[in-house]
C-alpha cells in the first residue's frame, strides 16, 4: 500500500469517525442520522474505498460503545451494515434515477434498516411484540440513512463527482 493511499483512507475513517462523533446526538439517536454515511459517496467511484469506510464505522462504534451511547454489540452489526452497504452501493453504481445514482444511495437505508432495526429489537424488545419493535426501529433506522444518504448524497452527487475528477487528474 503506497503512502498516499493509506493517507487517503486515514483521512476518510478520520472524516468520517470526527463527522459522526462531533454531531453524537444526532449520529447516536433514535432515528440516527449519521450525516458521515454520505460518505459511501467514495463507494461509487471506488470499491477500494469499502475498507476505509468500513473500518471509521468500526472505530466509530467502538467509541460509542465506550461513552455507552451504542448497543454493546453495535460494533459488529454497525460494521456488517457498513461493509455490505458499501459493496452494494457500488454493485448499483451504473443504476441512474434522474441522472443520480439513487439505487446505490438506498442501499445503506435499506441494509441498516433491517441489520440495525433487528439490532435494537434484541435489544430493547422485552415482551413487546418483536415484529411491532423491529419495524418500528427499522423504519427509523431508514429515515435517518435516507435523510443521511438519499438527500444529502443526491445534492453532493455531482459536485463530488466533479471534485473527484479535479483530485484524480492531479
Amino acid at each position: 500500500m503506497t503512502s498516499r493511499k493509506l493517507s487517503i483512507y486515514a483521512l476518510i475513517i478520520a472524516v468520517y469517525s470526527g463527522l459522526s462523533l462531533a454531531l453524537g446526538s444526532f449520529s447516536f439517536a433514535a432515528i440516527q442520522v449519521r450525516l458521515a454515511e454520505v460518505l459511501v459517496l467514495l463507494c461509487l467511484v471506488k470499491l477500494e474505498y469499502t475498507l476505509p469506510l468500513t473500518l471509521a464505522c468500526l472505530i466509530t462504534n467502538l467509541i460509542g460503545i465506550a461513552m455507552g451511547i451504542n448497543f454493546p454489540l453495535d460494533f459488529i452489526f454497525g460494521t456488517l451494515a457498513t461493509l455490505i452497504s458499501c459493496l452494494l452501493a457500488y454493485r448499483f453504481r451504473k443504476v441512474l434515477w434522474f441522472r443520480k445514482p439513487i439505487l446505490s444511495l438506498l442501499m445503506p437505508c435499506i441494509v441498516n434498516a433491517v441489520i440495525i432495526g433487528w439490532e435494537i429489537m434484541f435489544y430493547t424488545a422485552g415482551n413487546a411484540d418483536k415484529l411491532t419493535v423491529f419495524l418500528a426501529a427499522a423504519l427509523s433506522v431508514f429515515t435517518g440513512q435516507f435523510i443521511a444518504c438519499v438527500i444529502l448524497g443526491s445534492i453532493l452527487y455531482e459536485p463530488f463527482l466533479k471534485a473527484y475528477e479535479r483530485l484524480i487528474k492531479e
